[in-house]
């Protein structure tokens, strides 16, 4: 399966104009061991899903944190974080930094995007969709592209990123769009309590290259809240990564609802770093 080829398609015109925008942001250079955040105004950007929600047109902007032991010729791991809701105006970096710690990897963080939004919707039309897609690729394609003009020591095959509700979504509808500068730039995906079921194109070179971590949460937070469904949709999915050769985990986030924890976070780290995600008692490691 594959998503709708007539929701993913993105025009010549939108490459055009990411390509050349792709330089708009301000000209700040990151620090190592501290948060930079990047600009980068309008009409350069469509607004944010934070703008669209709040009504508070702030421009969009991009956290960037270099490593504490940051090295200009070293080469170093990329996480990209995608807060949930309606991502804020600039993510969470404080969350990429739970997850993989302050030294070894380049984080950053970034808002959510939308085409439109129909308060007639569920969640007040916050929720993303196939059809988003070309706004997402126009947006993230400005912001990564200044990332790694600015950090142009970023291992570029082998980034990783990880989402949480609307922003494991936003990965998912990323990767079964096979969007070029994700498929370029990154092979490990972690969506949390949401986005399996946009994921999609398991048999293509980009996705069968990758490897995918899936967290589900087991407790319900309200009567008639689908968590049951959530669960079996999220393990149905990883057995279909899985049929096509794709390196899927799946993992039950015990005792949690719909929430990302710290406990939780330090997993995925270990997982990113080629660790198990649940090690054994007396093991030990950043």
């Amino acid at each position: 399966m594959t998503a709708p080829r007539y929701l993913c398609a993105s025009s010549s015109l939108l490459l055009l104009i990411t390509s050349f925008t792709a330089l708009s942001g301000q000209n700040t250079v990151p620090v190592p061991g501290k948060v930079t955040e990047i600009e980068f105004p309008q009409p350069d950007m469509p607004p944010t899903l934070y703008s669209l929600v709040t009504g508070d047109r702030v421009p969009a902007r991009m956290a960037i944190r270099l490593p504490d032991d940051y090295d200009p010729q070293s080469r170093y791991p990329l996480l990209v974080y995608f807060r949930g809701r309606d991502g804020g105006p600039s993510g969470d970096i404080g969350m990429a930094e739970r997850i993989v710690g302050s030294r070894g990897w380049v984080l950053a963080s970034v808002p959510l995007f939308k085409k439109s939004l129909d308060p007639s919707e569920p969640l007040g039309g916050i929720v993303l969709n196939y059809d988003d897609y070309p706004t997402l690729q126009k947006a993230y394609g400005i912001m990564l592209g200044r990332l790694f003009e600015l950090v142009p020591n970023i291992e570029k095959d082998k980034g990783a990123m990880a989402g949480f509700s609307n922003g494991a979504i936003t990965i998912g509808i990323l990767v079964a769009c096979q969007d070029p500068m994700v498929t370029a730039h990154f092979r490990s995906f972690v969506l949390v309590d949401q986005g399996a079921s946009f994921l999609a194109g398991w048999y293509k070179k980009p996705v069968t290259s990758s490897r995918f971590l899936l967290l589900v949460g087991d407790r319900q937070d309200r009567e008639g809240d689908g968590r049951e469904l959530l669960m079996r949709q999220t393990k149905l999915t990883g057995d279909f990564g899985k049929f096509f050769g794709v390196p899927v985990e799946v993992q039950v986030m015990q005792g949690i609802g719909h929430a990302f924890t710290e406990e939780y976070a330090k997993a995925v780290g270990r997982w990113l770093k080629g660790r198990p995600f649940v090690e054994a008692a007396g093991s030990s490691g950043q």
